[in-house]
């Protein structure tokens, strides 16, 4: 293999590689530009490709380096556009969302079929298994 002196900010191993001992730097998924490990879950960044970074927490540091899906702002269902390339997870009842909040909904998973709107403004709600009386339920 090539020898690097140290490359700075990846640990020593060049871009679409990854420090797998203290020597041995071992490539990630092709889709990633730096990783922690091979799988496609383990990108940290994304290379020009696959632009669209999509993690499950907010507060995770890796996630899954997506293309442009052409819909849903470039994230694939949910998970909604948190930065110009980074997507997170919608709540687990939404389709699509604008946050991960229950109520930031703007679609819902078929198997919550009601849509809750509190506030018809912003057509934003909650996606419920059952629907309440007169609860503004659609």
């Amino acid at each position: 293999g090539e020898c690097y002196s140290d490359l700075g900010s990846n640990n020593g191993c060049q871009l679409n590689h990854y420090l797998f001992s203290s020597n041995t730097c071992h490539p990630c998924d092709s889709s990633c530009q730096t990783c922690t490990g091979p799988s496609t879950t383990n990108c940290l960044t994304c290379n020009s490709s696959t632009p669209f970074w999509h993690i499950d927490d907010a507060l995770d540091t890796q996630g899954q380096c997506l293309s442009d899906l052409n819909s849903n702002n470039g994230c694939q269902l949910q998970y909604y556009l948190a930065s110009p390339d980074t997507c997170y997870k919608c709540f687990s009842t939404c389709e699509t969302c604008t946050t991960a909040q229950s109520d930031a909904c703007t679609t819902c998973l078929s198997g919550f079929p009601y849509f809750h709107v509190d506030d018809s403004s912003d057509n934003l709600g909650s996606c419920q298994q059952q629907a309440v009386a007169n609860d503004g339920c659609q």
